[in-house]
């Protein structure tokens, strides 16, 4: 079943040969994230509006690719990378309330929530490359 993250994995590794690569760049939950209302609140948010079905550690990501015979070889993170901009996000507050079409509101609220979330430490950009052995 392709819907789920083990899902995933599972066709992912029967496509790839023997010494394939998958690389995966993506926002994941902080591994040290507390579960405090404020932290649940933002990634709720980012969730929301980036129609997402549960952010996850990159932990768990191993663990479904390690279950469908996928071996992590790199785990950087890219999160220095990304320039956070306070002010920006500020001035972007009033736009949410333009009516828009519900795509672009979503859009915009769920980078919003993103972008607080990885700069108060709720969320990692990661790159993550698993091999098939």
């Amino acid at each position: 079943m392709i819907g789920t993250r083990r899902g995933f994995f599972e066709q992912v590794s029967h496509l790839l040969e023997r010494g394939g690569l998958l690389v995966l760049i993506d926002d994941v939950k902080a591994e040290n994230c507390t579960q405090s209302e404020e932290a649940l609140r933002w990634i709720g948010r980012f969730e929301r509006g980036w129609h997402l079905h549960g952010l996850c550690t990159a932990a768990y990501i191993q663990s479904c690719a390690y279950a469908s015979g996928l071996k992590m070889i790199e785990n950087r993170d890219l999160t220095r990378f990304i320039r956070i901009r306070p002010l920006l996000l500020a001035l972007l507050r009033p736009v949410l309330f333009v009516p828009l079409p519900r795509y672009y509101r979503d859009n915009l609220r769920g980078g919003i929530a993103l972008q607080v979330c990885t700069h108060r430490g709720f969320t990692r950009y990661r790159c993550m490359v698993f091999k098939k052995d």
